[in-house]
């Protein structure tokens, strides 16, 4: 029995042991099997709490626009409210989620709940919706800058700085402009004279308080009579448009410097007392050489104190004042003396414009007045042009030119369609118009397959040997360019874009906004570039080149490697500055460009890789073709253009310089590798040593 005991015992702890054993290798085993549940109900509680406490609540800045009857809250806690929700909902559909995170996450909704609650309040806005719309207050501005440039209201009390207006010039006049606000314009203002306020235009009853001292139109303009202080009122003239008492606004004025008269006028005209101002659309004709011819001036002189006016005729009698007479656009026209006003034609024909400056004008300033003056003579300084040449060069290498053609009249004509607009010019506080009969720029271009997107700048050489640069971007990039028929009234209405235009006749008329068809073209200054301006109204007079002679379009980066060695003989070609290249010919292109592949001609290449010994190169079976451009550079067209491989989507050149270009290096798997590697060292060989030569593409 003692031997049967002890065997269990044995055996007893042995199961212990292995129990034991079990439980230290695998505790999960042995853990509870039923975890302890979640509590979300209170953190679902909360997200439904948080929405409730927006529910009816209006987004506002100050209450304002919203009734008195709802609530409102600034957007910003509206935005920290619902990024605690939004954190909440991801903490609830979190499957690894604990009993910490959750109330943690319940804790900080909560809160957020309340600060929300703490930041709603009622809104303010007036039940009285339906009451009707009235004017509350009338404001004035000054129709002037200020020293900086900027327009203030005058007469306001928050500002004594622009509470009273000086006027010290002799006849100068202030324009005052009215603006209102209303019992629902939250404090905008909207202008009098503008229909498109909530109550349309708002009539204004304007006052002096002394008329002796200065006057007011109608419209709220300020003519100073004599020096003293005198305060002009703005009062609301339409009943229907205001409640109560008409609301109305004052400033001071305070005047000096006013006493005597001043220059108001100066008009030119002949010896028998014609108007001859371009104010009246006269035009002097004066034919001949050494043609002498007399201005003559009327001065009008004001007397504000007296309210009289007097004129001074310098053909009976000499001016108070200093008279001057100059020429102005081309001094090679003619001449005129300072002092007596008699014009002398000299050998040229063209156009001109005569001068009178008088002083003693409004706050001592000089008044003028200004003559159109036409002389023909039969010759010109410099005679139109009779052809057109255009050069091709890049931004990188300026000086080196890589295409260049002229176009004789004929072959400008045969090509290129004509159009005939009219444009606006501006400039120098002037403005005027150009009537012009040309071809497109952007056609004139397109003869040497230029695009506009690859030209850095334009250089338009005149008769006169000056470069005049004018770049893409100011041309083309800046936004559409206007003709604008009511200028001179302030007005844009029935704006036209018009583009660039190369003139072959054209007429410009200074102080005028319109043209006529019937307005008169010449080819004078044939070939005169015209542009309109910008809606903004950017000033373009100086950029109306003429006697123009060559256009240089400067291309952008650096241009790829030319191998051509001479020009392009044949203008017929249509050039282009392509690097397309034939499987015959005789190799007279002129270099390679970035454009599209040149097109073959009738009788030559645009824009061919080829020198004096392409005709070999070009002839006879491919391995003797190899052979040959083993000796002189090959072109890579040849090897890999489309004219060798239909469908192929890139192109090869040899690049001389290290310079950046536009053209990107070539990267891709190049299956004629093989031929194109021996090609390249043959070429280093025989000559190109001293040149990095790398192969760069772009796409076809």
């Amino acid at each position: 029995m003692s031997g049967k005991r002890c065997m269990r015992r044995i055996l007893a702890a042995l199961v212990v042991a292995l129990t034991c054993l079990v439980y230290i290798i695998t505790p999960a085993a042995f853990a509870d099997s039923d975890p302890v549940p979640l509590d979300d109900a209170s953190l679902a509680s909360a997200i439904t709490a948080a929405a409730d406490a927006k529910s009816g609540v209006r987004a506002s800045t100050n209450g304002a626009d919203v009734k008195t009857t709802d609530l409102w809250a600034p957007q910003a806690a509206f935005n920290s409210l619902n990024a605690s929700i939004t954190a909440a909902k991801e903490v609830l559909n979190d499957a690894e989620r604990t009993q910490a995170s959750i109330d943690t996450q319940t804790a900080a909704l909560s809160a957020a709940i309340e600060t929300f609650k703490a930041a709603r309040a009622y809104g303010s806005k007036s039940d009285e919706a339906a009451a009707p719309e009235k004017v509350l207050e009338v404001f004035l501005k000054n129709g002037e800058p200020g020293s900086d440039g900027k327009h203030h209201f005058v007469g306001e009390d928050f500002d004594s700085k622009y509470k009273t207006l000086e006027i010290s010039a002799k006849g100068k006049t202030v324009q005052l402009n009215g603006y209102y606000t209303t019992n629902k314009s939250d404090g905008t203002m909207f202008e009098t004279a503008d229909n498109g306020g909530p109550l349309g235009t708002v009539a204004l009853r304007w006052e002096s308080s002394d008329r002796q001292t200065a006057s007011v139109s109608p419209s709220g303009l300020i003519t100073p009579l004599k020096d003293g202080e005198v305060t002009i009122t703005a009062t609301a003239a339409e009943e229907s448009k205001y409640d109560g008492k008409a609301p109305s606004k004052s400033v001071t004025v305070k005047i000096s410097g006013q006493s005597g008269a001043y220059v108001s006028n100066v008009t030119i005209i002949d010896e028998n007392g014609r108007e001859l101002s371009e104010k009246a659309d006269a035009d002097t004709v004066i034919s001949g050489k050494n043609q002498f011819y007399s201005f003559y001036a009327l001065v009008m002189w004001h007397d504000p104190l007296a309210g009289t006016d007097r004129v001074e005729d310098t053909r009976t009698a000499a001016v108070t004042s200093t008279i001057t007479w100059s020429v102005g656009g081309s001094s090679s026209i003619g001449s005129i003396n300072a002092d007596t006003g008699r014009f002398r034609s000299t050998e040229y024909s063209g156009n001109c414009y005569v001068q009178c400056s008088v002083t003693g004008g409004v706050g001592g300033k000089t008044v003028k007045d200004v003559a159109r003056v036409q002389v023909d003579t039969g010759e010109y300084e410099y005679n139109p042009a009779k052809a057109l040449t255009i050069r091709i060069v890049y931004e990188q290498f300026p000086d080196k030119v890589v295409q260049e053609h002229t176009w004789s009249l004929a072959e400008l004509a045969a090509r290129l369609p004509v159009n005939t607009y009219s444009s606006t010019i501006l400039g120098n506080a002037r403005y005027g118009v150009i009537r012009a009969r040309g071809y497109l720029f952007k056609d004139v271009l397109g003869l040497e397959n230029v695009a506009l997107d690859d030209v850095h700048q334009f250089r338009f050489t005149t008769a006169d040997g000056y470069d005049n640069p004018i770049t893409s971007q100011l041309l083309y990039g800046s936004g559409q360019r206007y003709y604008f028929p009511n200028w001179d009234i302030g007005s844009r209405a029935g704006a036209t874009v018009v583009p660039p235009l190369l003139a072959l006749e054209s007429n410009i008329m200074w102080n005028e906004s319109f043209a006529s068809p019937s307005t008169p073209l010449d080819s004078a200054t044939r070939f005169r570039l015209v542009f309109g301006p910008l809606w903004g109204g950017e000033s373009n007079s100086s950029f109306q080149i003429y006697y123009i002679q060559a256009i240089t379009v400067v291309l952008k980066g650096a241009p790829p490697a030319g191998n051509g060695t001479g020009p392009d003989k044949d203008s017929e070609s249509g050039g282009g500055i392509g690097s397309g290249v034939g499987d015959s010919g005789n190799g007279n292109g002129s270099g390679s460009g970035s454009g599209a592949a040149g097109q073959q001609g009738d009788a030559g290449q645009g824009g061919g890789s080829g020198n004096s010994a392409d005709s070999d190169a070009n002839s006879g079976t491919e391995a003797d073709r190899l052979s040959a451009g083993s000796q002189e550079k090959l072109s890579g067209d040849d090897l890999f253009g489309t004219s060798r491989f239909p469908g192929s989507n890139f192109k090869v050149y040899e690049m001389i310089s290290k310079s950046k270009s536009n053209v990107a290096p070539l990267t891709m798997d190049m299956p004629y590798l093989p031929i194109a590697a021996p090609v390249a060292g043959g070429g280093l060989l025989a000559g190109a040593a001293a040149f990095f030569i790398g192969f760069r593409r772009r796409l076809a």
